[in-house]
């Protein structure tokens, strides 16, 4: 797994500039080009801030020198930025200059990219959701006792759920939702019950992924999308989002931060004024619709908003909000210099 403490190790590294964790952690096989959660991948950041080692290191170990990030940039194209020409401290302009090099000398070269060891049972952290039978499950845990839990975990990897005949998973809460698209592997209850009757089917996970979804009567076959996007770390889903919720009391107000939160969006304390964000940006993903997300339950008038001239304001309810995020449709912004959503420069 890439993550620890719940960080990604490798954007983590490049942030700390600590070259030789970084070198440790691509030889390893992580994914290289994982996206943060502000829209840049490592090798865009490191260029942009003049870690000449690190972008060495990356390019050498196969980063995608073509990625785009959220201001449709390439990594080389970040030498360019405001925060290169603003430098005066000699030695990281000397950086810069090395960074320089660096992609002149491998233009025409391919790397080849860190393939990642098969991960390995031992290392599996097993879940069971309550709605799978009680006595095949406690079955299970017995038997799979040193890598199974009756706990939810961050360390959790796979979450084992109960589907029908079609294998379709009948979502019946918003936390449900929520490890869904957390990027847990998702696996049929029937996977249990062939592990009991031959333990070596415990590594035959992936045949047993659950691959669709039911949610107030609509099907969505975006499981396995939305689990290779968060392994692999793409562009943040929500990046650019904006969420405000105007519900009193909302129940489900932890588990729509975290969604919002894990998939890059930011909560806002307070209702947000459109004098803060600029008028004809979007999230990057999201190109058609306005940043401000406006989560409600219909017994607000907000008719004004949803009128707004600019189309800065995106109102859902929460039956909506996850019918959008369990859709997973992309739309990305192509404009050669995305408007930043906040007027105070990057979101």
């Amino acid at each position: 797994m890439d993550r620890q403490d719940g960080q990604n190790a490798l954007i983590e590294a490049v942030r700390e500039i600590h070259a030789s964790h970084v070198r440790e952690i691509v030889r390893g096989g992580a994914y290289i080009n994982v996206y943060s959660q502000h829209g840049n991948t490592c090798l865009h950041m490191a260029t942009k801030r003049g870690y000449a080692e690190i972008v060495e290191i990356l390019i050498k170990n196969g980063a995608d020198r073509s990625l785009l990030n959220s201001q449709n940039k390439t990594p080389e194209q970040m030498l360019n930025t405001s925060y290169r020409t603003t430098q005066t401290d000699s030695r990281k302009l000397e950086n810069y200059e090395k960074i320089e090099k660096i992609y002149k000398k491998s233009k025409n070269k391919k790397y080849r990219i860190r393939v990642p060891d098969i991960f390995p049972s031992s290392s599996f952290h097993i879940f069971a959701d309550k709605n799978t039978d009680d006595e095949l499950t406690n079955r299970f845990m017995n038997q799979f006792s040193a890598i199974a839990s009756t706990e939810l975990l961050p360390t959790t990897t796979h979450y084992i759920v109960h589907t029908d005949s079609n294998g379709i998973l009948e979502i019946d809460s918003f936390e449900l939702v929520v490890w869904i698209l957390s990027g847990v592997i998702i696996v049929r209850d029937t996977w249990m019950m062939d592990c009991l009757k031959n333990k070596k089917v415990i590594e035959k996970d992936s045949a047993y992924l659950v691959e669709r979804v039911r949610y107030k009567s609509m099907v969505y076959d975006t499981v396995i999308q939305w689990s290779n996007a968060m392994a692999k770390g793409t562009m943040p889903y929500l990046y650019g989002v904006y969420v405000a919720v105007v519900i009193q009391n909302y129940v489900n107000l932890i588990s729509l931060v975290t969604l919002v939160t894990t998939h890059g969006g930011i909560i806002l304390e307070q209702f947000p004024e459109k004098s803060q964000f600029n008028i004809g940006s979007h999230p990057y993903l999201h190109a058609h619709l306005g940043p401000l997300f406006i989560i409600h339950d219909g017994q607000t008038n907000l008719e004004y908003y949803k009128n707004d001239t600019d189309k800065m304001y995106t109102l859902f309810t929460e039956e909506e909000f996850i019918h959008f995020m369990l859709k997973r449709m992309i739309n990305v912004d192509k404009s050669e210099n995305p408007i930043s959503v906040l007027v105070d420069g990057e979101d």
